[in-house]
C-alpha cells in the first residue's frame, strides 16, 4: 500500500500488517500514489513536481518540475503514459519510464506568458485618479472580459472601480468605517451599447485646491462614469462623517466641482437631493447621506461625469470684513461701509443688502463676483446706528451680519449735562479685576457734553466714581444727541493711570413727559484688550432700549439742552 501525506513523505506499508516498508520524503504531498508497469510509483507533490519511485525500495527513477503544485492523482494509460494535472493550469502527458514531457494543454495564461502594460501617460497625468481597462487572451483566442485597474494618488484615501458591461449593472462603494471618514456607494444600469468604466473614491482633502472660502467641515468625494450614454442609470449615496452634527450638520449641501465653482447638485428631473441625516445609514459608520439619481435630466447629468469632485459642506457665504466710518459722522455727510465677502467656488454672483437702520429703503447691490463692494448713505438724524449687512448667493444661501456701529452728530444740534448718583448693582465690576472688588452701594457721576462752533470733536469733561474705581475723562470722541437720549464716548484714566474707554448713556426723563424719571449707563473698559472694568447694567445688549431698561437715577439730574 502507497500513500502521501501532507507533511512531507510519501509511505509504503504491508498491505497484510500496515508496516513501514520505505518512506520517501519532499516537500509535502496532498495526492494519492498511482501504481504503474514494473511496481513503479507515481505521485505528485506540492513543490510541484511529478516523481516516479521504485515500488519495492522507494528509490526515485525520475521527476518533473511543472509551474504549480501537483495536488491531483497521476492516473496511468496503456501504453504506459503518465497523465496529470497542475495547479499552473496546464495538464501533461508524461513518459512513464524517463519523465519525458509527451504534451500539455494551456488552460489559461500562464504566468510566463502573460504580459501587461501601461501607458505612459497615464502614469505622468496630474489627475488623482487613473482608471485601465484590463485584459487577457491565449495565442489564437478571443480576450477575457476587461477588468479595471486603478492608479491613485496624493489626497485619495479609498477607490474602486467596475467595468459595467451591457446591459448589466454593477456596485462601487468607498462607504466610511469609521466616524472621521466620508464615502460613496452608486449603482449603475447599463442599458445598453458599449461598456462603461464606473469608480467611486474619497478624498481625505479637498482635491480642488484651497479657496479663500473656508469650508470647515467638508468632506469630499470623487464619482466617475466613463462611456454612458443619456439612456443609463446610477443611483447614488454620498455619506458625510458622523463628526459633523448639530448646526453644522443642518447646514451641510452637496455640492460638485465644475472646474471654476462649486455648484448645487440635482438629482433625476431636477429635484434637490434627498438628505437623511440618520446616523449609520446602510451598515455605514456615517452621520447621513444624501441620495441623487443620475441620468440626462441630472446635474451633473451620467455624460457629464467624466471625473468629478463631490462636497459636502456649509455652502453658504462667508463675511470676511466689514470697514466703515472709524470716527463719528457729521449730519449730512455720507456714511461708507466697504464689505469683503468670499462664496464657494468663485466667482460665484451676490446680492449685497444694506439695511442702514434709520428706517429708509434697504440699499441692494449686485449681481457682483468682486470679492468686496461699497455703498454710502446719508443719515438725516443723529444717532448711533448698527448696520445690518446681507450676502445671498445664486443658490439662495444668505449669511448676516452687523457693522457696529455708525455714529453721526449733529454739530449745531443739542448738547447734555448731568449730575448724581445710581445704585451699583452686584456683578458691574469684572470679577477678575483686582483692586476693584466689591459692590459699593452706591455711585456718582457728573459730565457736560457738547458741540464748539465749527468743532468736529465735543468739548466737556466726564467722571465716575465706585468704591476705589475714579474715572476722569481725558478726551471725548464723539456725542450724540437724539430726542429724549444723549449718547457720549471718550477715553480716561483710572485712579490717574492707564488708558480706558468708556460710553455713557443718559436718559433725560422730562423729556418722555408724564413724570418720567432720568435714567443711566456707563460701560468702561481696557482700551488695548478690550476686558471690561466695570457696566452698571450687566448682561443688557449694548443696544438696551435705555428708556425703559436703564438704571434710574437715584438723585440729581441729566438735562438735554435744545439750541
Amino acid at each position: 500500500m502507497y500513500v502521501g501525506a501532507d507533511q512531507g513523505k510519501v509511505y509504503a506499508l504491508n498491505g497484510a500488517s500496515g508496516a513501514q516498508l520505505w518512506e520517501f520524503g519532499s516537500g509535502g504531498f496532498q495526492s494519492s500514489p498511482a501504481l504503474g508497469a514494473g511496481g513503479t510509483v507515481y505521485v505528485g507533490g506540492k513543490d510541484g513536481k511529478v516523481y516516479a519511485l521504485v515500488g519495492a525500495t522507494g528509490a526515485k527513477r525520475w521527476e518533473y518540475a511543472s509551474r504549480g503544485e501537483v495536488l491531483s492523482s497521476p492516473a496511468v494509460g496503456a501504453n504506459g503514459t503518465v497523465y496529470v494535472g497542475s495547479r499552473d493550469g496546464s495538464p501533461y502527458a508524461l513518459s512513464g519510464a524517463t519523465g519525458a514531457k509527451l504534451w500539455e494543454y494551456q488552460t489559461f495564461v500562464s504566468s510566463e506568458r502573460l504580459e501587461g502594460s501601461i501607458l505612459a501617460g497615464d502614469l505622468m497625468s496630474s489627475d488623482l485618479i487613473r482608471v485601465v481597462g484590463v485584459q487577457v487572451r491565449n495565442p489564437g483566442s478571443a480576450p477575457s472580459p476587461p477588468l479595471a485597474f486603478t492608479i491613485a494618488g496624493g489626497a485619495v484615501q479609498a477607490v474602486e472601480s467596475q467595468i459595467v458591461g451591457p446591459n448589466d449593472s454593477g456596485v462601487v462603494s468607498t462607504a466610511p468605517t469609521s466616524p472621521t471618514e466620508s464615502g460613496v456607494t452608486a449603482r449603475l444600469s447599463n442599458t445598453g451599447g458599449a461598456p462603461v468604466i464606473i469608480t467611486a473614491a474619497s478624498y481625505s482633502a479637498n482635491p480642488v485646491g484651497e479657496t479663500a472660502f473656508s469650508i470647515g467641515e467638508g468632506a469630499f468625494v470623487d464619482l466617475r462614469i466613463v462611456g454612458a450614454d443619456s439612456q443609463d442609470v446610477a443611483e447614488a449615496a454620498f455619506y458625510y462623517p458622523s463628526t459633523v452634527s448639530g448646526s453644522a450638520e443642518n447646514k451641510l449641501k452637496l455640492r460638485y466641482f465644475d472646474g471654476t465653482k462649486w455648484v448645487p447638485v440635482l438629482s433625476s428631473g431636477g429635484k434637490s437631493p434627498d438628505k437623511d441625516t440618520t446616523d449609520d445609514l446602510d451598515q455605514t459608520d456615517s452621520g447621513g447621506r444624501f441620495m441623487v439619481t443620475f441620468d440626462a435630466t441630472s446635474r451633473p447629468s451620467i455624460t457629464e461625469l467624466g471625473g468629478t469632485v463631490f462636497g459636502m459642506f456649509d455652502s453658504t457665504p462667508q463675511i470676511l470684513d466689514i470697514v466703515g466710518p472709524s470716527a463719528p459722522v457729521a449730519l449730512g455727510e455720507g456714511a461708507t461701509l466697504l464689505v469683503y465677502f468670499a462664496t464657494v467656488g468663485e466667482p460665484t454672483e451676490v446680492r449685497i443688502a444694506f439695511d442702514w437702520q434709520d428706517g429708509s429703503l434697504v440699499d441692494e447691490v449686485g449681481p457682483t463676483s468682486v470679492g468686496s463692494t461699497m455703498a454710502t448713505h446719508s443719515y438725516l438724524g443723529a444717532g448711533v446706528y448698527p448696520v445690518t449687512v446681507r450676502v445671498t448667493d445664486e443658490s439662495g444661501d444668505t449669511v448676516e451680519t452687523r457693522f457696529e456701529y455708525v455714529v453721526v452728530y449733529d454739530p449745531n444740534g443739542d448738547f447734555v449735562t448731568g449730575g448724581g448718583w445710581i445704585n451699583s448693582p452686584a456683578g458691574a465690576f469684572h470679577p477678575d479685576l483686582e483692586g476693584f472688588a466689591g459692590a459699593p452701594a452706591k455711585a456718582t457721576s457728573s459730565f457736560v457734553q457738547k458741540y464748539l462752533k465749527h468743532h468736529k470733536v465735543p468739548s466737556g469733561n466726564a467722571g465716575f466714581q465706585a468704591g476705589n474705581l475714579n474715572l476722569k475723562s481725558q478726551d471725548c470722541q464723539w456725542l450724540v444727541v437724539a430726542g429724549a437720549q444723549a449718547q457720549f464716548r471718550g477715553w480716561g484714566t483710572i485712579n490717574g493711570q492707564g488708558r480706558y474707554a468708556f460710553l455713557v448713556k443718559a436718559i433725560d426723563g422730562a423729556l418722555l413727559g408724564k413724570a418720567r424719571v432720568d435714567r443711566f449707563r456707563i460701560q468702561i473698559w481696557e482700551e488695548s484688550s478690550g476686558s471690561v472694568v466695570y457696566d452698571n447694567q450687566p448682561g443688557a445688549e449694548d443696544m438696551a432700549d435705555l428708556a425703559t431698561d436703564g438704571t434710574l437715577l437715584g438723585g440729581g439730574s441729566i438735562v438735554i439742552h435744545k439750541r
